[in-house]
């Protein structure tokens, strides 16, 4: 999916969002939001001197923001509250078996400060929103092929994304445990703060180390680019057998290559459209592999 392709609105309002969060002054703020804006408007309606890859153009604003704002994390206490909420949420739920705890993880991955507005949701996540998630219909539903792919892996790697759903992240890693104690399960996190995701750093603070092994991606950018990554987490990439990318970003990078084994696992805060099964409207919880739109695409790290 192309910069272009998604409204301007949902690329504009996210930014304003962080602008917000950062704790700007309001009239710096406010000048950022206006330029910003201007930004967009001319660089979508023309196409040009802009990164195609969504993930990358998201990337590279977020990272000019950071250093306007002093490289300080804003996203600290949002990340606590994240974290609590999920906590809170979990000692209220029955989580039975691997299917259960990746339906319950999909709800957990609106836990996403960026889309609470876009969605008109006032906070995080409750209790509440896991009514029945057991039961909760996905508009792509290939857990079966998931769940066969885990059973027979020898490497099972995991992308992370926000605090707060990481804990339910870590409930489904200990369901492949379940599924295969003999596969080796590698989760990926952030080398540095972006936004609300977790880092490498705070994943080990949290406690997931319990069901996995830990590395960084090498890199802040939303998604995995071959050229940012490290070493460590490219060669996990190349001997996955089982890719599980968790989140919206994920899913956009992911739509750019032509790799068969990786499972996108989400809830989409926007509408995603690519030539090979159309556009899947915001709001969608999903299990999708890749094998759906790979076709001719390039493959990654090769």
């Amino acid at each position: 999916m192309k910069s272009w392709e998604r409204e301007e609105k949902t690329h504009t309002a996210i930014v304003k969002r962080f602008l917000r969060r950062a704790g700007m002054e309001e009239g710096e703020a406010l000048l950022l939001e206006r330029e910003l804006e201007r930004y967009m408007q001319v660089k979508l309606g023309r196409r040009q001197w802009i990164r195609p890859e969504i993930t990358r153009f998201h990337t590279e604003w977020y990272r000019e923001l950071y250093r306007i704002t002093g490289g300080e994390d804003p996203y600290l206490d949002v990340k606590a509250a994240s974290n609590e909420a999920a906590r809170e949420i979990l000692a209220s739920l029955e989580i039975a078996g691997f299917e259960e705890a990746v339906r319950a993880a999909i709800v957990a991955n609106r836990m996403d400060y960026g889309a609470f507005d876009y969605e008109g949701s006032e906070g995080l996540p409750g209790a509440r929103d896991f009514e029945g998630f057991e039961r909760m219909p996905l508009a792509v539903d290939d857990m079966e092929p998931l769940t066969r792919a885990v059973q027979r892996a020898n490497l099972v790697l995991y992308l992370l994304d926000n605090h707060g759903e990481v804990l339910f992240d870590e409930i489904v890693m200990a369901e492949m445990r379940r599924l295969n104690g003999q596969a080796r399960i590698v989760a990926a996190a952030k080398a540095s703060p972006m936004l609300n995701d977790v880092t490498r750093d705070e994943a080990v603070s949290l406690g997931l180390s319990r069901v996995c092994e830990l590395i960084s991606t090498g890199s802040n950018c939303f998604g995995v680019p071959e050229d940012e990554v490290s070493a460590e987490f490219l060669a996990a990439a190349r001997a996955a057998d089982v890719i599980v990318a968790k989140g919206q970003a994920h899913l956009e990078f992911w739509l750019n290559y032509g790799v068969p084994n990786v499972f996108n696992v989400a809830h989409t805060k926007f509408p995603v459209r690519d030539p090979a099964f159309g556009e899947l409207p915001a709001g969608s919880n999903l299990v999708l592999c890749s094998g759906r739109y790979r076709g001719d695409k390039p493959g990654y790290g090769l």
